[in-house]
C-alpha cells in the first residue's frame, strides 16, 4: 500500500477524527470516466496518429512511431492544464466503517 493524500467530502456528517478507519468512496462512473481518460483515449490518439503517418511517411515505421509518440504529449499537457476541472469532477466521499 501506498500512502496517498486525497480530498473527501463528508456529506453524511459522520463523526470522524485523526487515525479513526473509513471507507472512502467514489462511484463506478467516475472510475470508468478515469479509465477512457488515462487509457482508452490515449490508446486511441496514438493508434490514429500511427496509421496516418505511416501513411504521410511512406512507411516509415521508427518516424511513425516517434511521431506517434510524440502525439501524446499534447494529450497528457491538456489533461494538465484541465486538472482543476477534472478534480471536481472526481470527487470522494466518507462512509462510516461499523467495527
Amino acid at each position: 500500500m501506498k500512502e496517498k493524500l486525497i480530498d473527501a467530502y463528508n456529506h453524511q456528517a459522520i463523526p470522524c477524527q485523526i487515525g479513526q478507519h473509513v471507507m472512502v468512496c467514489g462511484t463506478t462512473s467516475m472510475g470508468i470516466k478515469a479509465v477512457w481518460l488515462a487509457f482508452a483515449v490515449p490508446f486511441f490518439v496514438l493508434l490514429a496518429s500511427l496509421f496516418i503517418t505511416m501513411e504521410c511517411t511512406g512507411g516509415d515505421e521508427m518516424l511513425s512511431a516517434l511521431i506517434s509518440l510524440a502525439m501524446l504529449l499534447p494529450y497528457y499537457g491538456f489533461i494538465y492544464l484541465i486538472r482543476n476541472k477534472l478534480s471536481r469532477t472526481f470527487s470522494f466521499t466518507l462512509e462510516s466503517i461499523n467495527n
